[in-house]
């Protein structure tokens, strides 16, 4: 907001005092402006880091999700591994199977759900 203050020497003391304090009136709104639009910018800032708080929350669950996934995962090649290792029969390989591959579509799914929650840049 651009203020322009105007004094005019050739006036009498009275004009001049009238005219300073019009000029301090609007100097005065100017600042009551000011104040609003940096309340409101404010205002702006904290709702700007709220949502951002919200998306890491997000993340930070998406990321919690993946690694129990891979941990689970790991789980299964291990007791397959050990199964192999101790000659597994076919329904205890199936088991496995079945496991890998509900732990292979949670991991799917998880990669969805954050490919759609954060944008790429």
């Amino acid at each position: 907001m651009e203020v322009c203050i105007k004094v005019d020497c050739s006036t009498s003391d009275s004009d001049l005092l009238n005219k300073i304090l019009q000029n301090q009136i609007k100097i005065m709104a100017a600042i009551d402006d000011l104040k609003v639009q940096v309340d409101n910018l404010k205002t702006q800032v904290t709702d700007l880091q709220t949502s951002l708080d919200n998306e890491q929350v997000q993340i930070q669950k998406l990321l919690d999700s993946n690694a129990a996934v891979v941990t689970d995962l790991n789980n299964q090649i291990a007791n397959l591994q050990a199964q192999i290792a101790a000659g597994a029969t076919p329904e205890q390989l199936q088991e496995i199977a079945n496991g890998l591959t509900q732990v292979s579509d949670s991991i799917n799914t998880t990669r969805a759900d954050l490919e759609g929650t954060v944008a790429d840049v």
